[in-house]
């Protein structure tokens, strides 16, 4: 099986594999966010929310949280994710630590959720502190 960062499963292991995990996120042309920074504005609709479903923005997203989750044994290069420059890499970042459940960067967590400046990734940190 093939994961989304381009390698077999039995390579999954490392920094290198997170830090494609999360440059293949930060270098995708997401559709941009609206004027709250809350949801994604589908640019060739026109329209907030949910857009055209053609798109695959959502396949990056999924892909990436499923990879992040594969490589939990990757704990502190996960965790870099929390601080990166891009919303969408904070974003799957948190949500990724949600699903498992990790409880070593609550703090960290608990920061992005009161003081990030993009309201989707502050959504997805406040979920993922459960």
């Amino acid at each position: 099986m093939m994961t989304f960062a381009g390698n077999s499963t039995a390579q999954n292991e490392g920094p290198e594999y997170v830090n494609t995990i999360f440059r293949t996120v930060a270098t995708h042309k997401f559709h941009p966010l609206n004027e709250e920074n809350s949801m994604t504005y589908d640019r060739n609709l026109d329209k907030a929310g949910i857009g055209n479903l053609d798109n695959e923005d959502w396949k990056i997203r999924l892909l990436a949280v499923r990879d992040l989750v594969r490589a939990k044994t990757q704990g502190h290069d996960i965790f870099a994710g929390l601080e990166h420059p891009s919303p969408h890499v904070r974003q799957i970042t948190a949500k990724a630590l949600g699903i498992t459940r990790s409880r070593d960067k609550m703090d960290q967590l608990a920061q992005l959720a009161r003081e990030d400046a993009v309201a989707m990734v502050r959504a997805q940190a406040i979920m993922a502190l459960g």
